[in-house]
């Protein structure tokens, strides 16, 4: 009987805590206050404020690294501050082997170069005429070797949750990398 008694309170807790679980993200009430600044800005826009305090800093080159771009590898080039988005990156920054043409994210602060291979070496070289937003140009060029990480073979099934009716479903779709 008390071995009973015992599953059962298991099979419960078990069964709180598998209930508690979901897929979905929890959302958070969070109350956003607007920030105060110290500098005048002429323009409500948080874009615009963020370039006045942009015109103060130094435009450097911060980093060259392997990061996720969405769901693939890339080489990402990161600067202080936006760069003009009408210039050749292509022919400012080069990296052997060649790569396509980079993205420039929203904020403008960092390319992405996607089409990267695993375990394989790039060498960047990023020219000093890149030019930021606010007219600077780099104090000077840089050169990295950046050697790629090994991406381990994988398999996963490309759905999530699927029912599978005996005699209609032989198969489930199945993703390798």
């Amino acid at each position: 009987m008390c071995k009973r008694l015992l599953c059962y309170l298991i099979s419960l807790v078990m069964f709180a805590l598998l209930s508690a679980c979901s897929d979905e993200p929890q959302s958070k009430d969070v109350q956003k206050e607007p920030v105060q600044n110290n500098f005048k800005s002429t323009s409500s826009s948080t874009v615009a404020e963020s370039i006045g305090y942009e015109s103060h800093l130094p435009f450097k080159l911060l980093d060259i690294s392997e990061q996720m771009y969405g769901d693939v590898n890339a080489i990402a080039v990161k600067f202080s501050q936006p760069l003009k988005s009408e210039q050749l990156f292509t022919s400012l920054i080069k990296i052997q082997p060649h790569l396509p043409d980079p993205v420039l994210t929203k904020d403008g602060r960092t390319l992405f170069f996607t089409g990267i291979k695993p375990e394989k070496s790039y060498q960047i070289v990023v020219d000093q005429q890149i030019l930021a937003n606010q007219g600077q140009w780099l104090p000077e060029a840089s050169e990295k070797t950046l050697k790629t990480r090994a991406m381990p073979a994988t398999v996963n099934f490309e759905v999530n949750g699927a029912v599978m009716v005996p005699g209609k479903v032989d198969a489930l779709p199945v993703m390798s990398v």
